[in-house]
């Protein structure tokens, strides 16, 4: 079992996920690839977005658990 906070585990893991993220968008990037800058705004923007909603998904999963943990704990007694 994890020990530790779900925030601060979620958080070193986009740390250092992110990085390795970072490579290989850095990689595509410099790549033949995207041409455009249109391409360029539209790969950034996407990346970015799918970021975030992960990111935020995994705290509100947490938040729901949170609550679940409470009213289970408040019917047993």
């Amino acid at each position: 079992m994890l020990t530790g906070d779900f925030n601060a585990l979620w958080n070193k893991t986009f740390l250092y996920i992110g990085i390795g993220w970072l490579i290989l968008i850095g990689m595509v990037w410099d790549s033949c690839y995207i041409i455009t800058v249109a391409d360029h705004l539209l790969f950034a923007g996407v990346l970015v977005l799918g970021y975030l909603v992960t990111y935020f998904f995994g705290i509100f999963i947490n938040s729901r658990h949170k609550k679940k943990l409470l009213l289970s704990k408040a019917a047993n007694g």
